[in-house]
């Protein structure tokens, strides 16, 4: 469960952090829901939902278990074209090293993206939907 959450916010802290291009996103408070399969796992795991505040500068939603300066995570390839964006991030955490590639598309208030999670041997995908739900709260 810790490695989920730590793969799908390594995805989405990181991933679009710097950026080529702007995808067209409308600004304000999104929510985000986030469903994995992993093999092994249950089919039926339930989606982690949470809330980030978005803009054209920072299209990175800021949540699922963020740590602020957590160095372990590092980008090692982004790109931005149009509404799209792919991303790869690499984790190392002592001898333990992950590493996520994603590619997500934004549709001014909706959002979607598929991860691809692996660890050890271990793969998991993750389906992201997002959509914007008001005003960002200050």
């Amino acid at each position: 469960m810790k490695y989920r959450r730590l793969a799908i916010a390594a995805g989405l802290l990181i991933a679009l952090s710097s950026h080529a291009a702007s995808p067209r996103i409308d600004e304000g408070e999104w929510e985000f829901q986030s469903k994995m399969d992993m093999p092994g796992m249950p089919p039926n795991m339930p989606a982690q939902t949470f809330k980030a505040c978005m803009s054209k500068d920072h299209p990175v939603p800021q949540g699922v278990d963020a740590r602020p300066g957590d160095q372990s995570c590092k980008t090692t390839h982004q790109f931005v074209s149009s509404d799209t964006a792919t991303w790869t991030v690499r984790c190392t955490r002592g001898n333990r090293v992950s590493e996520t590639r994603g590619k997500g598309t934004y549709r001014g208030s909706t959002m979607e993206a598929t991860q691809t999670f692996a660890m050890g041997g271990q793969t998991a995908t993750t389906k992201i939907t997002g959509r914007r739900v008001g005003p960002c709260r200050k």
